[in-house]
């Protein structure tokens, strides 16, 4: 065996992890799959697991370096070459409530409960991008009969209502100043930090913190009422309200965001947002409208939890589409998206 780096029979191919013995002509790499049985040395052209030219937790250099003829990686490199694509995360659907007073049933009574009921929050946030045709109490996200809401008010305000245990004699209530506009993808955030005071709460619009805002809450409030009910997209149980428009990858946290993480989900582009894949942020749930479901635009009774992580619920949080007065069993998706 000629000198070279441990485990290789010559220095140009020194390639992670190599459990090859001294044999000359033996090409024993861990774990490869050989699609020419007859290649020689710098001609070998599959590895296992490739996944378009990108490999996890390798500091090796680029393989085109000493394999110009196939430019492939070995398992374990995080390099890509030249030749390979990059995966490119697509959000192609966004769902359509305009014409039904139809509704997403994502279940999760206590798993999207930030409290015990007894005056003790946790921290979670929020985030959706919506395209509305009203602005006028538009539901957009709501938790239970009563426990918390985020939408638009009365006043076309986006907003967070976080009710307490005596409903709607106590409450936190914060709004944005400015009303919100039709017509125009917006992507909005609530994050708050379990503290049960205003100060815990924050809004943003656009991957920007909101600072003109205004306090309605009412009475002291001290702690969410808990268990209320299901989580539910595009409308509020309470007293019926819908949202009407378009709603796009919607996601809950169980924690407080930052403003970082806010920007980063927003990812603006051309002075614009575009969704991102936020998969790195470990949601709780996150519903992209399509865009994880095998159905498209063709429609489907489920919309599927896309979260994954040590956070994520997964399929345990599925939502299914519910036909309110319309006739829609399964949901309208729309190819009209953030970009």
């Amino acid at each position: 065996m000629t000198s070279g780096y441990p485990g290789t029979e010559n220095a140009n191919f020194r390639y992670s992890n190599d459990n090859r013995d001294s044999t000359p002509g033996e090409f024993d790499y861990p774990s490869q799959q050989e699609i020419n049985p007859n290649a020689i040395k710098g001609a070998r052209d599959y590895y296992p697991n490739d996944n378009r030219g990108y490999y996890p937790n390798s500091n090796r250099p680029d393989i085109s370096i000493v394999d110009p003829v196939n430019k492939k990686q070995p398992p374990n490199s995080n390099r890509k070459v030249a030749s390979a694509t990059t995966l490119i995360f697509a959000n192609a659907y966004s769902i359509n409530l305009n014409d039904s007073n139809g509704y997403i049933d994502c279940g999760g009574n206590a798993d999207f409960s930030f409290t015990d009921g007894a005056g003790n929050d946790s921290a979670f946030s929020i985030s959706a991008w919506v395209k509305l045709d009203s602005v006028n109490k538009a539901r957009v996200v709501a938790k239970g009969n009563v426990e918390w809401l985020f939408g638009t008010d009365y006043q076309n305000k986006f907003n967070i209502v976080l009710f307490g245990n005596d409903g709607l004699d106590d409450y936190i209530s914060i709004r944005e100043t400015a009303s919100l506009t039709t017509g125009t993808w917006h992507h909005l955030v609530v994050t708050y930090d379990g503290s049960k005071t205003t100060a815990g709460v924050k809004l943003y619009r656009a991957g920007s913190i909101i600072t003109d805002l205004t306090d309605k809450s009412v009475g002291t409030y001290s702690g969410m009422a808990s268990q209320q009910g299901s989580l539910w997209i595009g409308k509020w149980a309470y007293n019926n309200s819908f949202a009407n428009g378009l709603i796009d990858e919607v996601a809950v946290f169980d924690y407080e965001l930052t403003s970082p993480q806010v920007s980063t989900i927003y990812n603006e582009t051309n002075s614009n947002g575009s969704p991102a894949d936020i998969s790195s942020l470990n949601p709780l749930g996150w519903w992209r409208m399509g865009d994880t479901d095998t159905e498209g635009s063709s429609g489907s009774s489920t919309i599927s939890n896309a979260a994954s992580g040590t956070k994520s619920l997964g399929s345990s949080v599925n939502a299914v589409w519910q036909k309110g007065s319309s006739s829609n069993t399964s949901p309208t998706y729309s190819t009209q998206v953030p970009q």
